[in-house]
């Protein structure tokens, strides 16, 4: 058994014609939700082993505030440039390619990619809120054998 946890990054600033939508910090309301779902990660079981993040702005920080709240080392924190503004195929392809040793992963990254992944590993249609967080367990020994209608949706968290 696997437990995918998917993340919508926190709440980020509205982008300025100074600044590009990959460096986009987070709002201040969007640092505190990032905490408040990563202290509700603590609780669960069991916690991610590793965070596989988008390396935009807002992700890394919405990661890096999880990684906090969890107190694991900054060893459990990747960034893969395929799951920024990512499709659910590709972001099912960053799952598929994660260590089979691992039994937990968080995910987090970006609509609608999250939101379409739900869709296609549970079946369950959700549009996916900032610093939202989908609990699914897989019924699989090797991450590679994640696929379409695979997983139950077994928890929805929100700030």
């Amino acid at each position: 058994m696997k437990t995918l946890y998917l993340m919508r990054h926190s709440k980020a600033l509205n982008s300025s014609k100074d600044s590009s939508d990959f460096n986009r910090p987070l709002h201040p309301q969007g640092e505190i939700d990032a905490q408040t779902m990563g202290s509700r990660l603590l609780v669960k079981n069991p916690i991610p082993e590793i965070i596989i993040s988008s390396p935009a702005k807002r992700a890394l920080n919405t990661a890096l505030q999880v990684l906090k709240e969890l107190q694991i080392s900054k060893e459990s924190l990747i960034t893969n440039t395929n799951l920024y503004l990512a499709s659910a195929q590709s972001i099912l392809t960053v799952i598929n390619n994660s260590n089979k040793s691992l039994n937990s992963v968080c995910i987090i990254g970006h609509n609608p990619g999250i939101s379409e992944l739900i869709y296609l590993l549970t079946g369950t249609s959700m549009n996916m809120t900032t610093s939202a967080i989908a609990t699914i367990e897989i019924d699989c020994n090797n991450w590679s054998e994640v696929f379409h209608g695979c997983g139950q949706l077994v928890n929805y968290d929100q700030p």
